[in-house]
């Protein structure tokens, strides 16, 4: 919702509804937004407004049109979400966020433990075989940790934030996989290797069930 709808639904409609003495569900919380805009224009320096009858600005026939998968769509929307602030449309910054964030980052890691499984495992989930190890247990913190953090920003509906902190424990989980290296460990420690697969899995449905709420598309694919 824009911020020049916030008078209307904070104050006018709840009075109506007041007004009426039927007793309706009143508002608790509320989401709005500053203005998205587009591009940067050259003459002024200045980032342009959307205009569908002035021709400025991507719109909803163009993104079907384009040819780019929805998620890139929803996830460049939400990343540059402009919850406190004014935000703009970039192309080159949509291009970044879609090649050095949602594959560098969540494909990557997503499809290599993937591949791995079914390669080193035949796509079963090893048991977590012997005593705890503290770098899976350290791991396992650290993603509890961004999980609790997340929850309560999406109480707050501080959504974009929310992405964010879910983007960083993909990051953790990139991270945990060049640590313990299991293609390695494949070679010289099957049991090791199990038991970081089983800890990488784990993350991994955790990441999946994050990220629904923004890229259900994604999460669907993972959980197939």
């Amino acid at each position: 919702m824009g911020k020049d709808n916030t008078t209307f639904h904070t104050v006018i409609f709840p009075s109506t509804l007041i007004g009426s003495n039927m007793g309706w569900t009143m508002l608790k919380t509320i989401s709005t937004t500053e203005w998205l805009n587009y591009e940067i224009d050259e003459i002024t320096g200045k980032p342009k407004k959307f205009s569908k009858t002035r021709g400025v600005g991507i719109f909803g026939d163009d993104a079907e049109n384009s040819g780019i998968a929805s998620e890139v769509w929803r996830y460049y929307l939400l990343a540059n979400r402009p919850e406190q602030a004014d935000s703009v449309f970039l192309w080159t910054d949509f291009v970044a966020k879609n090649n050095n964030e949602l594959l560098k980052n969540l494909g990557n890691f997503t499809n290599r433990i993937l591949k791995f499984l079914s390669s080193a495992f035949e796509g079963k989930v090893p048991e977590y075989e012997g005593d705890r190890v503290p770098q899976d247990d350290k791991f396992i913190e650290s993603i509890y940790a961004k999980f609790e953090e997340f929850v309560g920003l999406l109480e707050d509906v501080k959504i974009k934030d929310a992405l964010r902190v879910s983007m960083s424990l993909s990051s953790l989980c990139n991270a945990y996989m060049q640590e313990t290296e299991p293609w390695v460990l494949a070679k010289k420690d099957k049991v090791r290797c199990g038991q970081v697969v089983n800890t990488a899995i784990q993350a991994m449905n955790l990441l999946a069930a994050q990220m629904e709420p923004f890229l259900p598309g994604f999460s669907a694919k993972v959980y197939e």
